[in-house]
Parts: C-alpha cells; structure tokens; sequence
C-alpha cells in the first residue's frame, strides 16, 4: 500500500509539474504575441493611380508641346536643306559655285541628322522625367495617406501579374522562375485596396496648387 501511494504522489506531483510547465509555455507564448507588432498592410496599383492623375494629362501636355517645338526646328533646318538642294539642282557641276553649294547641302544634311539625334535624346529624357517625377509624387502621397489611415506597409499591387497563356513553353526556365518569383503580392482584399484614394487625394491637392 506505501509503494502504490508514493507512486500516486509522483504521479499527482508530475502532472503538477507538466500542468506549470504547459501553463509557463502559454504564458510566455502570450506575452510574445503581445508584444508581437501587428502590421497592417495596404495595396496600391501605380499604373492605375498615373491613369487617374490630372497631374499626368497637365505634363503629357507638356511634353507634346515639346516635343512640337523640337519637330518645327527639324523642320526648319529640313526646308533650309530643300532650298540649298533646289540651288544646287540648277548649277552647271563641277563649278566652284556648284562644289560651294554641294558643301552646303551636305552641312545642311549633316545638322539635320545631328538635330534628330539630339530631340530624340532630349524628348526621351524629358519623358522619363516627368515619369519619375510622378512615380515620385506618387510614392510620397501613398506614404502620406498610410500614415493618416494607419496603414504600416504599402505594397505595389501586381496581383495581375500573370504569365501570358501562349508565353507559356516559350520561356526559358531561368526567366520563367524569375517572373514568377517577382511577384509581390500573391492575394489581397478590395478592403486593403487604396488606389482609388491616393488618386483622389493627389488630384485634390493638385487642384489646391493651382
């Protein structure tokens, strides 16, 4: 009879022993979680905001202006080019005064040429200029409205991101792997959307500026 009752009084103070440790365990596993940060996390689609900018269409505006002025210049040099080629149309060859306006026509060939490659430079540079700039905008706008709505982490909204079907077998492996594993945000609510609000909120503050 002693023998079964110490085993008993083992057995109570084992179980005692587990049930403190089990209870620590839980314990400590609710303290961590509460001392856990939560995060909330917010989507925003980029493209989406650039179509809706009123800012946008001001600057593509812009930018199709200047890509005008650059077009009547290489319009200008081009005329000045016809003329010296009319000229030159009419001179006997093998003149000084045909040889002296064949230089000019080349010259004038030459400038025209170099003005093309110049407005191609520039125009592209103004571009993504002006893309950069709203990117910019955008990036500060959606930091702006996460942190007024308590937002913690805003992530660039690429849930369309697919693999086109008939890219599919066409691929390599190494650039299929990498499209695949590009993407960000695998699944997001409409709720965690805030798009159409960094939108609204840059076409207010840019209609303020005006």
């Amino acid at each position: 009879m002693r023998g079964r009752g110490n085993r008993l009084i083992v057995a109570i103070v084992g179980l005692a022993a587990l049930a403190g440790v089990w209870g620590l365990a839980s314990v400590r596993a609710e303290t961590a979680a509460q001392k856990a940060p939560s995060a909330a996390v917010a989507v925003i689609d980029i493209g989406k905001v650039l179509e809706q900018l009123d800012e946008k269409r001001s600057r593509l505006a812009e930018l199709e202006e200047f890509g005008r002025a650059m077009e009547a210049r290489m319009e200008r040099i081009n005329a000045e080019k016809d003329v010296i080629v009319a000229d030159l149309e009419v001179l006997p060859r093998g003149t000084p005064q045909y040889l002296e306006k064949q230089d000019q026509a080349i010259r004038k060939e030459m400038e025209l040429q170099g003005e093309q490659e110049f407005a191609k430079f520039r125009f592209n540079e103004r571009k993504q200029q002006t893309k950069l700039e709203l990117f910019n905008k955008i990036v500060s706008s959606a930091g702006i409205y996460a942190q007024r709505e308590g937002y913690d982490i805003v992530l660039n909204d690429d849930r369309d991101m697919v693999v086109p079907q008939d890219q599919v077998g066409q691929m390599t492996d190494q650039a299929f792997q990498a499209f695949v594993m590009s993407r960000r945000v695998i699944f997001a609510t409409d709720a965690v959307d805030i798009t159409d609000e960094v939108a609204q909120m840059m076409n207010n503050n840019y209609k303020a500026a005006q």
